[in-house]
């Protein structure tokens, strides 16, 4: 959907005038980001709640995927850089309704990034292994099998960094059949 909105413009013989232009709803959340990031340095607090907004914008069309997209990488990226694991753990987790709505590859993209920015948070190895348990039980709940063999390999890599070789072989060994059935 469009807004219009009145812009200057001086012709080449100097003449101004102000001609309408239509903006995009991506164009307007576009604005919207930039401003919550400069926003960030002053007021973190109102910045999260911005973004949370954006995320919870209703988007029928599918016209602002990108910018809630840009909006959950911020948030995420905040949460990583103030160390506040559990916020971010309950917000991936509240993003769910979102990737239901999007495409099973974009899915996969946003949640390999978002446990990405999730393993910058130190010493949480055993928060993260938890979480892809859980994302792997959701996986299986929504269908989403390229997915969860994507988390099933990162939590394959966090139990080895955890010294649960035993679990670590187990899960890969399992994941090598998954793939292998999928291959033929």
């Amino acid at each position: 959907q469009a807004s219009v909105c009145a812009i200057p413009l001086t012709l080449q013989c100097g003449i101004n005038m102000e001609v309408e232009a239509k903006e995009t709803k991506a164009e307007i959340l576009q604005r919207k980001l930039e401003d919550i990031k400069a926003l960030q340095e002053t007021n973190l607090t109102e910045a999260v709640k911005q973004y949370k907004k954006i995320i919870e914008t209703v988007d029928e069309e599918q016209e602002i995927v990108n910018e809630k997209t840009a909006a959950i990488y911020a948030l995420g990226e905040i949460y990583a850089e103030k160390g506040r694991h559990q916020d971010l753990r309950n917000f991936i987790v509240d993003t769910r309704p979102f990737f239901s709505t999007i495409a099973k590859a974009k899915t996969a993209k946003i949640l390999k990034e978002l446990l990405n920015i999730f393993a910058q948070i130190p010493n949480t190895e055993e928060l993260q292994a938890d979480f892809c348990k859980e994302t792997i039980q959701w996986c299986e709940k929504e269908g989403r099998s390229f997915l969860k063999q994507r988390v099933q390999a990162r939590l394959s890599s966090l139990l080895l960094e955890m010294k649960q070789y035993k679990d670590a072989l187990t899960l890969i060994s399992k994941l090598v059949k998954d793939v292998k059935k999928i291959d033929d």
